[in-house]
């Protein structure tokens, strides 16, 4: 009657870099036009310091020109604060330039508006121009190369996205009236979380003999099944429920929350059945540890504990399970949760029923996974 699924919806896109024209006089040449940072996921970065290194990368930036020149090179980018340039959504990287040769000597590089600061390796911040010295003057030159060094980092909140996310962005490496394009890009994959239900999310009443019924109010029947979730870190989720037969559900004389209830067919006469509530034992386990239940308004916000039961909604409230010391901040990030879900089949009374053929017993609901 109900199965359990966690959806897995892959984006991408393609950056192609443009290539400006150049200036007169000079040209600019980057060895790497394009940086692609890889994919990550929740087992392949650590958060260090309330960010996520996504790694470095370093390329060749060349200028020529066609007379000596006193070379000041820019780059033009999206700031992210005074030292770092924006990337994606919730990310900046940083740029440092190195190991500087004008006409084939090392000179050291000064930021233009920063006089007195110079050295063999300096950040190359935004809206600052690096420009080569030698014995603190500036150096004029027809040739000039250098180390760049490119260092992204990435917000923690981008890996609990439940659907894959490329981040692409670009900036231009200026000097002499030359320009070239660097693009940089990095992808993430959504959380890994493997939920399971024993039976293959089949709950089977069987045959159920209409004398069974209660002439005049519901009939209460119930089924369980193990219920486990496998994520490949320790991840935050929570439950959220469709019902798959909306249109077939019928309120039981009991007193039910209408957001948990799913419907289970009608008689060839058009008679409701009746209705069914699903819910996982309040007292579930995560990575060997005692969790308690708590529902959270849709979008993971107003997390309370459970009071009664721990129903599955069907209208966007979520059923998370958190430890005791974490029940106001919301489930706890777990790794294996380990439980029972539970189905209560409400059949109306028969009185209210044709029950001269036989009546099949037909509920679907599709139980997800949402990533907080």
């Amino acid at each position: 009657m109900a199965a359990l699924a966690a959806g897995l919806a892959l984006a991408a896109s393609i950056f192609a870099p443009t290539v400006q024209a150049m200036g007169e006089g000079c040209e600019v040449s980057i060895s790497q036009t394009q940086i692609d940072y890889g994919l990550f996921n929740r087992t392949t970065l650590k958060p260090q310091g309330g960010e996520l290194p996504l790694g470095a990368r370093s390329l060749r930036v060349n200028v020529n020109c066609a007379q000596p020149d006193a070379m000041t090179l820019f780059y033009r980018a999206v700031p992210a604060g005074a030292e770092r340039f924006r990337f994606g959504e919730q990310g900046s990287y940083a740029l440092r330039l190195r190991d500087a040769l004008l006409d084939g000597e090392q000179v050291d590089l000064a930021q233009v508006a920063a006089a007195g600061q110079a050295g063999a390796a300096i950040a190359w911040l935004p809206d600052k121009g690096l420009t080569p010295v030698k014995a603190g003057n500036i150096a004029r030159g027809r040739s000039f190369s250098a180390r760049l060094d490119v260092s992204a980092w990435g917000d923690e909140a981008a890996l609990g996205r439940g659907d894959a996310v490329t981040w692409n962005n670009s900036g231009l490496v200026e000097a002499g009236g030359s320009q070239r394009e660097l693009g940089l890009q990095v992808s993430f994959a959504p959380a890994a979380c493997t939920p399971r239900l024993a039976n293959g999310g089949v709950v089977d009443f069987g045959r159920i003999n209409a004398q069974q019924l209660a002439r005049d109010s519901a009939t209460k029947l119930q089924r369980t099944l193990a219920l486990s979730v496998l994520c490949d870190a320790p991840t935050r989720f929570a439950f959220t429920a469709r019902d798959n037969r909306p249109k077939a559900v019928r309120a039981p004389s009991v007193e039910v929350d209408a957001g948990a209830l799913f419907g289970i067919g009608k008689t060839r006469a058009g008679q409701t059945l009746g209705s069914y509530v699903t819910w996982i034992d309040r007292n579930a386990s995560g990575d060997g540890n005692a969790l308690n239940a708590m529902h959270g308004q849709p979008g993971g916000q107003g997390w309370l504990a459970t009071t009664a039961a721990a129903f599955l909604y069907t209208d966007g409230r979520l059923l998370g399970f958190g430890m005791p010391a974490d029940m106001a901040a919301g489930p706890t990030a777990i790794t294996q949760l380990s439980g029972t879900l539970g189905v209560d089949l409400y059949l109306a009374p028969a009185s209210t029923l044709t029950l001269t053929e036989e009546a099949v017993i037909d509920g679907a609901a599709t139980i997800e996974i949402i990533y907080l």
